[in-house]
């Protein structure tokens, strides 16, 4: 067990309005929320994937997905899992920018998925954090 948790991190330090969070890998109280989360937002991220190879006619790249469509589509999975991830109220969340919001919910999905989905790609969430940055 020692390996594992020296190989995988359980928490990651990060400042987001001004405040000063540690983030956590999700624990049991919080799967349910990552696991729903996560399902919809793939299903979503299909979807996206799919609407934007029909405009495009070919499939597109990360960053040609606009974080305004992200945003819209994910919304409410985004703020659910932030809340659970940062204990922080849901008007608190919704206060926060969009490229803070798209940053926060990437960071969370990377902690995690590198925890609990190893081997599953989360191209909705890395895009999203790219275009963020």
């Amino acid at each position: 067990m020692d390996e594992i948790e020296n190989m995988l991190p359980d928490q990651v330090t990060v400042t987001v309005a001004g405040e000063t969070l540690v983030l956590e890998a999700f624990k049991t109280k919080h799967m349910r929320v990552y696991s729903r989360t996560e399902r919809t937002i793939a299903e979503k991220a299909v979807a996206l994937g799919v609407e934007m190879q029909a405009l495009l006619g070919r499939t597109p790249t990360p960053d040609e997905i606009p974080v305004d469509r992200i945003m819209e589509a994910c919304y409410d999975e985004f703020v659910e899992r932030i809340q659970a991830a940062t204990g922080k109220p849901k008007a608190w969340v919704e206060e926060l920018g969009i490229d803070e919001t798209v940053q926060l919910a990437g960071l969370i999905s990377q902690l995690n998925a590198q925890r609990y989905n190893p081997k599953k790609v989360q191209a909705l969430t890395v895009a999203a954090t790219a275009q963020s940055q």
